[in-house]
């Protein structure tokens, strides 16, 4: 088998000595085409020319064993050109969904045509010459620039042969890229956002309107932010450039868009900015189950154990308990919300409850505290309390039982009564104070003797 180029543009003739050694017919194959029968005796020499081998790379041999060819010579000559004729557009700048029409001023019968976009990609199937013009229709374009021609294919009588003239088409269009990735921030902090613009072939001198919107995080319903700002373009094919914004989000999540008009009035929307605002954190507290909103220290009694609620702004805040005699025994975080039982001891005294958050690792911590006031002098037994004796029986719940005959006095800021009682070991009288277990804030108890 012997392999022979014919390079494009061109035709061939192949000069060919072939011999066989038997009388039956036998092939001579250029590719899988049969080229040639004879029939001859062994060891005599035929002359074959073949002419009009079209161009590529062609593969010459005989399907028999009994033939033997050896090439002589391959003669190479130009293809004619077919007839130029030109291709033009009717529109060279578009907007959505205009439509164009692609017009070759004629063709010839038996040549075949085909369209290409942007000199590589061929859009369609060839089409047959009429001996007239040939028209494409089409809308909107796949890419912002196309430009277009038509070339005639080759075949056995033409080369291929480029049409006079191409169109080159653009569509009035914008591209919003490279926005700003999600953000957070301090809350009260500006920050800057920014998204570039590109544009497409604007007509003659226009104008495109840049307007940034605060939305919602799907970016379908928008809000107008600030002004918009116009940019007008003189004859230019493209231009792109950055464009910002500075806004202070509010505290929380936050979200941006921002849309370009174009002089057809299509609009480009960029992808949804998102900027949390965290770090100055609201803290709502619980205690009990009840809204700890008051400025003043809660009163809780040695000996008792209770539960604390704190949420923080898109956070878990951290909760720890401070003082003597106070412990926290569990926590628990659901959301943003975290949950602490702690109980307080005998001895507990000085006790307050500190929440703190961090949004990220970069800014400062927010915190706060409650104060919470363990009434020294109470127990958790319920309803009203009085110190001391009266008539030697124990009366209500006391920390101290006095020894010694004296006076005994009592001190509250929410007193509501008072009395004689006579003291153990004495049969004096004493003074003494009753107050109820909800008034209860602070108190201490001295003992005269």
């Amino acid at each position: 088998m012997a392999v022979f180029v014919i390079p494009q543009g061109q035709k061939g003739t192949l000069y060919l000595a072939a011999k066989s050694s038997s009388t039956a017919k036998r092939n001579i194959n250029i590719d899988a085409v049969a080229q040639q029968q004879y029939i001859q005796g062994a060891d005599t020499v035929e002359h074959i020319i073949i002419s009009n081998i079209a161009s590529g790379t062609h593969a010459l041999w005989s399907p028999s064993g009994s033939v033997q060819v050896a090439m002589i010579g391959l003669q190479l000559c130009n293809l004619p050109e077919a007839t130029k004729y030109n291709f033009t557009t009717n529109k060279t700048e578009l907007c959505t969904g205009d439509e164009f029409t692609l017009t070759l001023s004629g063709s010839q019968v038996g040549v075949k045509y085909q369209l290409y976009r942007n000199d590589i990609v061929a859009v369609g199937a060839p089409i047959d010459g009429s001996g007239s013009a040939i028209t494409w229709n089409y809308t909107d374009l796949p890419e912002p620039t196309c430009s277009y021609k038509v070339i005639a294919l080759e075949d056995e009588y033409h080369a291929q042969t480029l049409m006079t003239g191409t169109a080159t088409i653009a569509s009035s269009r914008s591209i919003i890229s490279d926005v700003s990735e999600d953000i957070t921030v301090p809350t009260g902090q500006t920050v800057t956002l920014q998204a570039d613009v590109k544009t497409f072939y604007p007509k003659g001198t226009e104008s495109y309107t840049l307007q940034w919107y605060t939305s919602n995080a799907e970016g379908t319903s928008l809000t107008v932010l600030g002004t918009s700002t116009t940019i007008n373009y003189t004859g230019e094919a493209s231009k792109i450039a950055t464009y910002q914004k500075v806004v202070t989000p509010a505290s929380g999540a936050n979200y941006y868009v921002l849309k370009v008009t174009d002089p057809c009035g299509q609009a480009a929307q960029s992808a949804v900015i998102r900027v949390t605002a965290s770090g100055a954190n609201t803290f709502t507290w619980t205690l009990d189950g009840q809204a700890y909103t008051t400025s003043q220290p809660v009163t809780l009694y040695q000996g008792s154990q209770h539960t604390a609620t704190v949420s923080a702004d898109e956070i878990a805040p951290d909760v720890e308990i401070n003082g003597t005699g106070a412990e926290i025994v569990s926590t628990t975080i659901s959301g943003y919300v975290t949950t602490v039982v702690f109980n307080l001891a005998s001895n507990a005294k000085d006790v307050s409850l500190t929440a703190t958050a961090d949004a990220t690792a970069t800014y400062a911590q927010s915190s706060e505290t409650k104060a919470l006031n363990v009434d020294a002098c109470a127990t958790s037994g319920g309803g009203d309390v009085y110190l001391g004796t009266i008539n030697g029986a124990s009366i209500g719940q006391k920390p101290v039982s006095p020894s010694n005959a004296g006076t005994m006095s009592v001190y509250s800021n929410a007193m509501s009564g008072s009395g004689s009682i006579g003291l153990p070991n004495s049969g004096g009288n004493a003074t003494f104070y009753k107050f109820a277990e909800s008034s209860r804030i602070s108190c201490y108890l001295t003992r005269t003797i």
